[in-house]
């Protein structure tokens, strides 16, 4: 018997009841098709189907009802039954601070007022100092200041960690932003221009900037005379 052709929608497939015999061409039965692990529920016009969180589905039809089946919090908030793991520290007001940075804080080190931008590399310019630090000035040359891919405004808060005179090292306001015929002039902050306000594990956040913006110095040397002590921030 040829099978080259045969009628729509059938099948070559041994007898749908009694016992064994020799295949033929037949239209296809509910019995020929093996079941699925899953349930079904509704028509064939509406069909909806769940599959067990233990075959790899949700259980549920619907993302509320997915989202209860596999303990995942939804994003309206709710209640965790265990820990979380943060991947890193907070950078910014809006994170969440892990347990580390609460202990640093908690066990002596201070955040001071973030600044706008950091230096990424010594500052050139000529350093005057008015004595023990306070309005100590670092006068650049006829251009506007800027470092990191930022070019800040006049009051932004500048922190320079890497001058090669460590003295230097601290957190400045931009008093002069500086022009083709007026140079820039950093004047030291002053809530950072004392030895006393400066301690070691002082932490100075870093808001802009292509290399340094989001992240955060550690002030490591004790600061006994200003101008004088050198000043290491890492």
């Amino acid at each position: 018997m040829s099978y080259e052709v045969a009628a729509p929608n059938t099948v070559l497939a041994g007898p749908t009841s009694g016992p064994a015999a020799p295949p033929a061409m037949r239209a296809i039965v509910a019995a020929d098709v093996p079941l699925l692990n899953q349930s079904t529920t509704g028509t064939a016009g509406g069909l909806s189907t769940t599959l067990a969180i233990t075959s790899g589905g949700t259980g549920a039809t619907t993302a509320p009802a997915a989202l209860s089946a596999l303990g995942a919090l939804p994003a309206a908030g709710g209640t965790m039954t265990g820990p979380l793991t943060l991947n890193a520290d907070a950078t910014n007001p809006l994170q969440a601070v892990t347990f580390e940075q609460l202990q640093a804080v908690v066990s002596g080190n201070e955040y001071k007022a973030a600044v706008y931008v950091s230096a990424i590399a010594n500052i050139t310019g000529t350093f005057s100092s008015a004595g023990l630090g306070i309005g100590d000035t670092l006068t650049g040359t006829l251009v506007a200041f800027s470092t990191d891919g930022q070019s800040p405004s006049v009051g932004a808060r500048i922190l320079l960690p890497f001058q090669t005179t460590q003295t230097q090292n601290g957190i400045y306001t931009l008093t002069t932003v500086g022009s083709g015929s007026t140079a820039w002039v950093l004047t030291r902050a002053t809530d950072y221009d004392q030895a006393a306000e400066i301690q070691p594990g002082d932490l100075v956040p870093v808001e802009y900037g292509t290399l340094y913006g989001g992240s955060i110095f550690l002030q490591t040397a004790t600061v006994v005379t200003m101008d004088t002590s050198n000043r290491c921030m890492h």
